[in-house]
């Protein structure tokens, strides 16, 4: 990749198991098959062998996780390119699908002063082969009741840190892990 690329990742040793994860920032902006595409799906090739080569050096049923901005505005080939192989059975890795708390939709940026419409920018890929999605969300605290964020302990503008929502995840090993 020319461009550069925002990748960094680490093998995190738990009490249950080696954790491989991965953290990056796709380039901004375009539109389909446009140069900013056509470098995102190069990008996440470049990280996909990385992450491949450095996730196999984690102890046998290590749990693989990416995140982060894929800035998908044009196509979803970055996406696919980026998970294709990576879980520890050769399998794509999967998609943590989460709905924004209080709303029904996939949404983790937006801003009221952008000529762009809100969006799901933000992902996050595991694998499945050896953990389990028990809950995803993606927390807006502008969308949360008063009592809700009371009972949380948060205030309104705590997610206004960034143009980017909190994309929140659980998994849990799976019973063979």
């Amino acid at each position: 990749s020319r461009h550069p690329t925002r990748f960094v990742g680490a093998l995190v040793v738990t009490p249950v198991g080696d954790v491989a994860t991965g953290s990056i920032h796709l380039k901004c902006c375009g539109a389909a098959d446009s140069t900013e595409d056509r470098t995102r799906r190069a990008e996440a090739l470049y990280i996909n062998d990385l992450f491949s080569e450095a996730a196999d050096t984690a102890a046998p049923g290590a749990i693989r996780i990416i995140g982060g901005d894929l800035n998908l505005v044009g196509s979803r080939e970055p996406l696919d390119a980026l998970r294709t192989g990576l879980d520890e059975n050769g399998a794509s890795l999967g998609v943590a699908d989460a709905q924004v708390l209080g709303d029904s939709v996939l949404a983790t940026w937006g801003h009221d002063n952008s000529r762009y419409s809100s969006g799901r920018l933000d992902w996050m890929l595991f694998g499945d082969h050896n953990a389990d999605l028990v809950n995803a969300f993606v927390l807006d605290t502008t969308r949360l009741s008063d009592v809700s964020l009371a009972r949380s302990g948060l205030s309104r503008g705590d997610t206004q840190a960034s143009d980017h929502d909190p994309l929140v995840v659980d998994l849990k090993p799976s019973a063979g892990w």
